[in-house]
């Protein structure tokens, strides 16, 4: 029966900290974030200077990055259309080390494609 690992602050810190160097975990425009040995490989490297075991750290980085969202999108409803008062500011003390995580986040520009389809048929 194994235990699970307890996380400490300065340690879930460490960890966001180490996973914002490396760039191909986190950013899908990075040219290494397809690359899953890449990533594993990263990620490895991470549990040996934290000293746990690649499952450890993959299952905290996951948690930690759903609970981000979840504080982004009450940051996020709470804001708009409301007033000051009523406008939502995380206390969550991981909020402002993963903030680097926002722009990962946000949705693509989409295209309209009937637009794309007009032109197309205009210059044939």
């Amino acid at each position: 029966m194994s235990t699970e690992k307890v996380w400490n602050q300065d340690e879930i810190l460490k960890l966001i900290d180490l996973v914002q160097q490396s760039e191909n975990i986190w950013n899908p425009a990075h040219n290494l974030y397809k690359n899953r040995i890449r990533r594993t490989d990263s990620i490895n490297e991470i549990a040996k200077i934290l000293g746990v075991s690649q499952q450890e750290v993959d299952k905290k980085w996951k948690t930690v990055q759903s609970q981000f969202r979840r504080e982004q999108h009450k940051v996020k409803t709470k804001k708009s259309g409301a007033g000051t008062e009523d406008s939502y500011t995380s206390a969550w003390y991981l909020y402002r080390p993963l903030s680097f995580l926002s722009d990962r986040n946000k949705p693509k520009n989409t295209r309209d494609t009937y637009e794309a389809q007009v032109i197309t048929t205009l210059f044939k």
